[in-house]
């Protein structure tokens, strides 16, 4: 059963399953493996997903995107869509304290980019949404769900075994 959580939303709900959930604590397990850290979930709502701590001290954050495999093969050929707020707010906190990890799994396979905040990407009108099985959205609900993206090129993004 999915929950609705509209709380870090103000434009669409976000819905989530334990599913949803499970791929996202196997995603953090591999990155505390790999970068030989603790991190702490900050919650929905926050600027970033997570403190990633090294003897208890903060060295850097964590932000994490769980996809589907089958959109794979899409954002490897038009590059990695984020909307042009949350890029801006993760390069925000690069200038004021830490540096942002910017990890995507697919399943298994996961991928990171050191957030650069003097860096750029092509932009376009892009979004996220979904039929959902028994109703029809309306070509206003779409529209609000298209904003500003970066299309960030997937060769910046390196496999997480290759990054540290």
């Amino acid at each position: 059963m999915n929950e609705v959580n509209s709380a870090s939303s103000k434009h669409r709900p976000l819905y989530e399953t334990e599913a949803n959930r499970a791929q996202e604590r196997e995603a953090i397990e591999q990155v505390e493996f790999q970068f030989d850290s603790e991190i702490t979930q900050t919650g929905k709502g926050n600027l970033v997903d997570g403190i990633m701590k090294k003897g208890g001290i903060v060295w850097a954050y964590l932000e994490l995107k769980c996809r589907k495999v089958e959109y794979q093969s899409q954002i490897e050929d038009e590059g990695y869509m984020i909307s042009v707020i949350k890029w801006d707010r993760l390069r925000s906190v690069v200038r004021s304290d830490k540096p942002v990890l910017l990890v995507v799994t697919f399943g298994d396979e996961a991928y990171g980019l050191w957030i650069d905040p003097k860096q750029n990407y092509p932009t376009r009108m892009a979004g996220r949404y979904q039929e959902r099985e028994g109703r029809t959205r309306t070509e206003y609900e779409k529209m609000r769900d298209k904003e500003v993206c970066y299309f960030i090129p997937w060769k910046e993004f390196l496999p997480l075994w290759n990054m540290n």
